[in-house]
C-alpha cells in the first residue's frame, strides 16, 4: 500500500459507513457474477468526496477511482496513494490535456476522448514524460442523430499505436 500525502480526518462512524457500503457493493457484484466469467471491476466515482473519504475506501481495498471534473482530479490525485488506478470519466476541453498528464502521469484510464486532436495531445504528453505503458482509453463516437452539448466527431479514427 502506497503512503498518501493526506491523512484521514474522518469520524470513525463515517469511515465505518464507507467501508460497510463498499463491502456490501462488492459482495453484490461477486454474488451476481457468473462463475465462468471474470468478475466485473468496481470503479468508485469520487465526485464531491473528500480525500479522506477516498482514503477510507482505499484502505478497505478499493483501487479504481474516477473523477468527472478535471480540476477535482488534478487537486485530489497527487494527495492520494500513487497506486490508485484513476479513471477520468467526464468531458474535458483540449486545454486540460496538459494538466491531466502533469498531475497524473500514472493515470489508468481516460473514458472521455471525443476528438482525434485530444487523443493526439494526450499521446504526445504521455510520451513526453516517458510513460511506457498505454493509458486505457475509451473513445466516444457519435452514432446517432440526436444533438448533444459536445458532439463527438463522427470521423474519429483510432490507430493501434495511440493511447
Amino acid at each position: 500500500m502506497a503512503t498518501p500525502l493526506v491523512k484521514s480526518t474522518l469520524d470513525p462512524t463515517k469511515r465505518d459507513f464507507i467501508v460497510a457500503n463498499l463491502k456490501s457493493i462488492i459482495q453484490k457484484i461477486h454474488s451476481s457474477s457468473a462463475p465462468s466469467r471474470p468478475t466485473p471491476r468496481l470503479v468508485v466515482v469520487s465526485r464531491s468526496r473528500s480525500c479522506s473519504e477516498i482514503l477510507a475506501a482505499y484502505e478497505a481495498g478499493q483501487r479504481h477511482f474516477a473523477e468527472y471534473n478535471v480540476g477535482e482530479f488534478i487537486s485530489k490525485a497527487p494527495k492520494l496513494p500513487a497506486d490508485i488506478k484513476w479513471h477520468l470519466v467526464g468531458y474535458f476541453k483540449m486545454n486540460k490535456a496538459k494538466g491531466i498528464v502533469a498531475a497524473m502521469p500514472n493515470i489508468w484510464a481516460i473514458e472521455s476522448v471525443d476528438t482525434m486532436p485530444k487523443a493526439t495531445r494526450l499521446n504526445r504528453g504521455f510520451q513526453g514524460i516517458g510513460r511506457k505503458t498505454p493509458v486505457q482509453t475509451f473513445v466516444q463516437v457519435h452514432t446517432g442523430e440526436e444533438q448533444s452539448t459536445s458532439p463527438p466527431r463522427p470521423n474519429f479514427r483510432v490507430t493501434a499505436d495511440r493511447y
